[in-house]
């Protein structure tokens, strides 16, 4: 039951346990965001695609280098969704974010509401164990990359999601070799790992 309930918490964040995993996620994202930006090499004119909100610290970490372009962000939960509008009032305001409200779940990434060739640079956190059909997800999100455009995936490895207590019986999890495989299959021309954040986590980079 509890594993479930993660599970739920971490697809769609909602209410005061939403709050909680909001701030779990910005905890994670302060350990990753800053070698995230370093592997999508954001340019001051880029225009930047989000895919999940987390606690927000990713987003603000991407903003600042994208300062003269723009970032979207797709957002699975309304308790986030306005959370994310009080913490980026001023930069929503000015038109420097744009925060993207999801429809049921994150499997509406499968259908990515941008044309094709609109973003520099596309990032992801911690998502993709809740993506309905990961395959035609990232399909959309190479659609929507530029040509050499770069897409960063970071995500814990399967020992951290046991840890806290989902499985494959109520989450998909995936292994290094799938990640590539669904990156090249989406047609990226190249993909690598990095390893080199504290705490195990890995960075997918696919490169358009």
């Amino acid at each position: 039951m509890l594993a479930k309930t993660l599970a739920s918490q971490l697809r769609q964040p909602y209410d005061r346990i939403g709050q909680a995993v909001a701030r779990f996620l910005s905890f994670s994202d302060y350990r990753l965001s800053t070698r995230m930006a370093e592997l999508l090499a954001i340019q001051p004119h880029d225009r930047v695609l989000q895919i999940g909100f987390g606690g927000g610290f990713t987003l603000e970490r991407v903003a600042a280098r994208a300062y003269l372009g723009k970032v979207s962000a797709l957002v699975f939960s309304e308790s986030v969704l306005r959370r994310g509008q009080r913490l980026f009032r001023e930069q929503i305001e000015r038109g420097h974010i744009e925060l993207l409200p999801g429809q049921t779940g994150v499997d509406h990434a499968e259908d990515l509401p941008f044309p094709s060739g609109s973003f520099d640079k596309v990032c992801s956190v911690d998502t993709i164990y809740s993506w309905d059909d990961a395959r035609k997800t990232m399909g959309e999100i190479r659609r929507v990359l530029k040509s050499n455009g770069r897409f960063v995936l970071p995500f814990p490895p399967l020992e951290r999601i046991g840890r806290i207590g989902l499985s494959r019986s109520v989450s998909t999890l995936y292994d290094y070799d799938d990640i590539d495989r669904l990156m090249r299959e989406a047609g990226f021309g190249d993909t690598h790992f990095d390893v080199s954040v504290d705490g195990g986590l890995a960075l997918a980079v696919g490169y358009a």
